[in-house]
Order: C-alpha cells, then sequence, then structure tokens
C-alpha cells in the first residue's frame, strides 16, 4: 500500500464481504500489510482487502479467490485372506490379501512387511475408491512370522496395519522305499550255506541312516 499523504494506519479484511474484524497494522507513504487464515469448510470464498490512513480515507478494494478443498483422508486396510493365525511348511506358497478403501477415491498402492522390515513387497495396482492387493509368498526357513499390510494413497497417506500371524514348519520327514536287489525273494540254499542280502534304498528327504534285519518277522 502506498499513500501520498503519509499516513498509512491499516488494511482492512473481508470474507465474501463480511468485514472479518481482522486488521493489519501499516504506517507512513508505504508498507505491507498480510493476513493468515484457515478455512474449516470446503468452497470458494471471495477475499478483499481495504487500505485506510489516520484520516479513515479507504482506498479501493483489492480481492482474491480463494478455493478450499476436502483435506485429503487416509485410505482403510482390512484382511481379506488368510482370515486368521496360518500354519505352513518351509517352501509352501500362501496368498497375502487385503482390501482397501479411501474417501477420497485415489488409492494408489499397498507395502507387505515380514517382522516389522523394509517392504518386502509393493503392490502398485490399487485404484479408486476400493480395491484388493495380493502377495504370494514362501518362508525359507522355519519360524514364526508376523506379516503386515498397509495400503496408500497417492498423497501418500497411508491406512492402518494389518496383520498375520505365520507358522512355518519343517517338511514333514517321510518314510524311505526299499526294494530287494539280490538274491530273488524266494531263493532256496543248503543249511549251514551263506548268502548274500542286498536292499536298495531311496529316500525323498536325502536322510537315509541305516537297514535293519529280521529273520521269520
Amino acid at each position: 500500500a502506498t499513500d501520498p499523504d503519509g499516513n498509512l494506519d491499516g488494511i482492512e479484511w473481508y470474507v465474501d464481504g463480511t468485514f472479518t474484524d481482522e486488521t493489519s497494522s501499516i504506517s507512513g507513504d508505504s508498507g505491507t500489510g498480510s493476513l493468515k487464515k484457515s478455512f474449516a469448510e470446503p468452497g470458494t470464498y471471495p477475499i478483499s482487502a481495504k487500505v485506510f490512513d489516520s484520516d479513515r480515507a479507504y482506498s479501493d478494494p483489492i480481492s482474491w479467490q480463494i478455493i478450499v478443498e476436502e483435506a485429503n483422508s487416509a485410505p482403510s486396510a482390512s484382511i481379506n485372506s488368510p482370515t486368521g493365525e496360518t500354519t505352513l511348511t518351509v517352501g509352501e506358497q500362501i496368498e497375502f490379501a487385503v482390501d482397501a478403501t479411501d474417501p477420497d477415491g485415489n488409492l494408489d498402492g499397498a507395502a507387505l512387511y515380514v517382522n516389522s522390515n523394509d517392504p518386502t513387497d509393493r503392490d502398485w495396482s490399487l485404484s479408486s475408491g476400493s480395491d484388493t492387493a495380493s502377495w504370494t509368498r514362501s518362508f525359507d526357513e522355519p519360524g514364526r512370522y508376523t506379516v503386515e499390510a498397509e495400503v496408500f494413497d497417492t498423497e501418500r497417506k497411508y491406512s492402518n496395519s494389518v496383520s498375520w500371524d505365520v507358522t512355518v514348519e519343517e517338511e514333514p520327514n517321510s518314510a524311505p522305499t526299499a526294494t530287494a536287489s539280490k538274491p530273488a525273494q524266494y531263493t532256496r540254499v543248503v543249511a549251514g550255506e551263506d548268502i548274500e542280502l542286498a536292499v536298495a534304498a531311496t529316500d525323498p528327504d536325502g536322510n537315509l541312516d541305516g537297514i535293519e534285519w529280521y529273520v521269520d518277522g
């Protein structure tokens, strides 16, 4: 603001033509005044200001159009599957899925965490106001794991966290398989004569340990 008489006194502020009871002080023949203001509701607000001097002479108003938008809201997440504590074996695959909703309709993705570490995987396929993210995982080591997921929107607001308790067990031990190698399973020998018996064995777990021998059961 400038004043040729050098008696600037203040600035009055108006919203939609109504005086806000807020003024900014200025003095001399030039100065700058400002107003900090927030708006509780979305909408379009005409803002105007008038500069006045110590004799209450007023300038022409200057104006702005302020558009106030809804604040972005965080999305929400809920468990889709599995629906409870889960037990599986080492190497077995499992799908984790989470349902996402966003009141602003700007879903963007989801993140999966194992034992609270950095995200092990992100799903960037989410969009709109309702969607589902999913991941297929397996575990290389036995133990108990906490798996968590969050969804986020395009403004990187994150949802609540959902979680699963997962128990990973060693794969059950499989019994070995044995076949007679020699001699034929029905063989005649002379009393007192030695005979060599041989068994061929395989084990899918690779942990063969020995052979026990029985006579007549």
